[in-house]
């Protein structure tokens, strides 16, 4: 099933769709629709990803403190002869 709609555009964006229209020999349409599938495959997960960032570093704000208990610095120091 497909649906219609409109959108608006300034006559700069118009006159690059037409451009790429004629330079790539796809109708407007289709280009437009192939712009819109790729931004919504790129930003797909965005919302899951900043989900995951925000509690990533609630854990790590809550556990930092017992982490610093077992940090040891001295195990990246070079052995010296």
């Amino acid at each position: 099933m497909s649906l219609s709609t409109s959108i608006r555009l300034s006559d700069a964006e118009l006159t690059r769709l037409e451009r790429a229209s004629l330079w790539s020999g796809k109708n407007r349409n289709r280009i437009v629709r192939e712009a819109i599938t790729e931004y919504l495959d790129r930003h797909e997960y965005d919302h899951l990803a900043a989900e995951i960032r925000r509690q990533s570093l609630l854990i790590a704000a809550n556990e930092a403190p017992e982490d610093l208990e077992f940090y040891d610095p001295s195990i990246f120091e070079e052995e010296k002869p």
